[in-house]
């Protein structure tokens, strides 16, 4: 993950959150997903200039999408409790959960904001990112009930 998007997504969470120990927490995530390597940053930029973007706030919206993708792997984590030794595994449930609401909230209204400002995301992909998440909501609950 390019040190801009972790750049921006600290940038976000001192914006929406300003209460200390959840901003330090949900860096502290961060800061694990950056550990990990994810790559899901790099996919939307990449399909973003494959496509022919050009879009300024790319990096935003990058960010934002890492954001809901560690949103939800904590969700997943909680569930299955397969990984222990993840920091959101370590907080109580509930910090953990508010960890999980901040980061969706802040992304829904990030992006957003984009939308409104730029036009960069037509108001169509607001609802399909909302789509998408649902439908990973709809596949964790299958994991859950063991009806995969």
């Amino acid at each position: 993950m390019q040190d801009l998007i972790v750049e921006e997504m600290n940038r976000i969470v001192d914006d929406y959150f300003h209460v200390t120990d959840l901003n330090e927490f949900l860096k502290v995530c961060i800061q694990e997903k950056v550990i990990e390597k994810s790559i899901w940053s790099d996919i939307t930029i990449n399909c973003h200039l494959m496509l022919g973007g050009s879009s300024p706030s790319i990096n935003r919206i990058a960010a934002n999408m890492e954001l809901i993708i560690l949103a939800l792997d904590m969700i997943d984590d909680l569930q299955d409790r397969d990984n222990p030794d993840k920091p959101w595994m370590k907080y109580p449930n509930e910090f953990t959960l508010n960890a999980i609401i901040a980061f969706l909230m802040a992304s829904v209204s990030e992006l957003s904001s984009i939308s409104e400002l730029s036009r960069d995301i037509p108001n169509p992909l607001m609802g399909e990112i909302s789509r998408l998440i649902t439908t990973s909501i709809n596949g964790q609950q299958r994991d859950l009930n063991d009806s995969i």
